[in-house]
Order: C-alpha cells, then sequence, then structure tokens
C-alpha cells in the first residue's frame, strides 16, 4: 500500500471547503471552482460496465486502481452529487466554537445548528448552562 499522499489530501480538503462555503453562501460555482472538482474527479481511471435488465438497465463505473487517486476522486464526486442535488441553504457550519465541520441540515424546518448533537450541541448547550449560573 502506497502511504497517503497528506499534501495532497490537505490541498482537496481545503479546495473543497472553499467551493462549498461559496456554493452554500450564493448557490455559485465560478468556472474556476467547476475547473477543480473535474481536475479532481477525473484524476480516478474508470471503466464503464453495463449491468442490470430491462428497465432496471444501468452504467456504472468502476475504478481500474483502487489507490488514493481513486480515494480523492470519489470525495470530490460526492462533494459534486451535494451541489448537483442538493440545496445550498442546507449547507451549514457547526456553531460549535471548536468545530468547524459542515453538514447538510436535513431537518424540517432548517434550523439544526451542530454537526452533530453528541458531543458538539451537547458541549454548546453545558458551556451555556455554566455561563448563565
Amino acid at each position: 500500500r502506497a502511504a497517503p499522499p497528506l499534501e495532497e489530501l490537505v490541498a482537496l480538503r481545503r479546495d473543497l471547503r472553499r467551493i462549498l462555503e461559496k456554493w452554500s453562501s450564493d448557490g455559485s460555482l465560478s468556472p474556476r471552482d467547476v475547473r477543480a472538482l473535474d481536475a479532481r474527479v477525473s484524476a480516478a481511471p474508470v471503466r464503464q460496465r453495463v449491468a442490470g435488465t430491462g428497465a432496471a438497465l444501468d452504467v456504472l463505473q468502476e475504478p481500474l486502481r483502487r489507490d488514493w487517486d481513486w480515494v480523492m476522486a470519489t470525495v470530490a464526486t460526492s462533494a459534486v452529487e451535494l451541489i448537483r442535488a442538493g440545496d445550498p441553504k442546507r449547507l451549514k457550519t457547526c456553531t460549535n466554537a471548536g468545530c468547524s465541520w459542515m453538514f447538510y441540515d436535513t431537518s424540517i424546518n432548517r434550523s439544526r445548528r451542530f454537526c452533530t448533537a453528541t458531543p458538539c450541541g451537547s458541549l454548546t448547550r453545558v458551556r451555556r448552562f455554566r455561563h448563565s449560573s
């Protein structure tokens, strides 16, 4: 197994964070953002094949190599799928001061403030309670 390319992984995280923050703020992508996503998604060679029968036919993409390029392409593809099918107003950043995770708010009234109830939500509520006491 090859060692993970840490610089590339950090760069991918930085690029996706920048792109997703911009998209969540105004729902748009710049040509630069599209090029960055395309470069990441197209970095892993894939083979297409047909599966299923009749009306249930589907075209599947299979990686030729399951290496770090494939991992990064899969992560970037997930971001593209979120942008394509998601609501930018539902992509939020956790309000816990010690956390910077982004999350997709699936609550009915779009009121979620924390990436997870535990620990971020609990920590914030405990801090608020202690501060008010």
